[in-house]
């Protein structure tokens, strides 16, 4: 505030692969590199460019089914450090999911061969109208921390006591994945009928502190009618702790 440059905006150099859609951005600790993650159908690839000179360093592809809901199974990824980037593989949105480890110095162009798994989850599908009440509850969107320790992740869950949905930021430790750390959660109004979806958009490197999102949905019948109505938000997540921000900015990836 006050200043007379507050922001300074440069296009990089950069042109993703021909035919294919960015899915996920992540820019390396250092900002030299950015990680681009692409594709649709069957076909996807995570590719690293120079960010001076836009050149392709190097890419891996990987021939992966997409989810039923068309979901694309390669998103969210991170940077551990310079030289390792951390990418989600969603087999089955909130069902089955894994995080794996690339390290972009090494040779090798399939994706899913020259990576491994750091971190799995797998959880009982969802039975009909009972979308939210599922244990271990299932993750959206997970992230590998930068100090490759933990893996966050947002989830949804149904409080019986309540009546009403949670939308929660979980963090599960690699080194004791089966411990479940809450970093911060929202009791929605029980006029809510569905979290879909819930998701983190950046975490710090040690996974204490998020930005969160949710889209609490509401049915109604004005007339006899069915309308669905669904709000967006975003906030910043630390020790239990939910600051919703201002307004929230949608539809752009971006590499935090």
């Amino acid at each position: 505030p006050g200043s007379a440059d507050p922001v300074h905006v440069t296009k990089l150099p950069i042109h993703s692969p021909a035919g294919k859609e960015v899915r996920a951005i992540a820019l390396s600790a250092d900002g030299t590199e950015l990680a681009v993650a692409a594709g649709g159908g069957k076909s996807y690839t995570i590719a690293v460019y120079s960010v001076t000179t836009g050149r392709l360093q190097h890419s891996w592809s990987a021939t992966i089914s997409s989810s039923a809901d068309g979901t694309g199974p390669v998103a969210d990824l991170s940077w551990v450090g310079d030289s390792t980037v951390g990418f989600a593989v969603i087999y089955t949105p909130m069902v089955r999911e894994e995080v794996r480890t690339l390290n972009v110095n090494a040779a090798g162009t399939g994706l899913l061969a020259d990576s491994r798994v750091v971190w799995s989850h797998d959880v009982p599908a969802p039975l009909v109208g009972h979308s939210q009440e599922r244990t271990p509850p299932a993750c959206g969107t997970p992230f590998l921390t930068g100090n490759g320790q933990a893996v966050v992740c947002a989830a949804s869950s149904y409080s019986a006591p309540d009546k009403g949905l949670i939308a929660a930021w979980l963090r599960y430790p690699l080194a004791t994945p089966t411990h479940v750390d809450v970093i911060g959660s929202v009791q929605q109004p029980k006029n809510v009928s569905s979290l879909n979806p819930t998701g983190i958009e950046w975490a710090n490197p040690s996974g204490t502190a998020v930005i969160g999102a949710w889209n609490p949905s509401v049915i109604t019948y004005p007339g006899g009618v069915k309308t669905t109505t669904t709000s967006n938000f975003n906030a910043f997540i630390k020790d239990g702790t939910v600051t919703p921000f201002p307004y929230v900015p949608n539809g752009t990836p971006v590499a935090w």
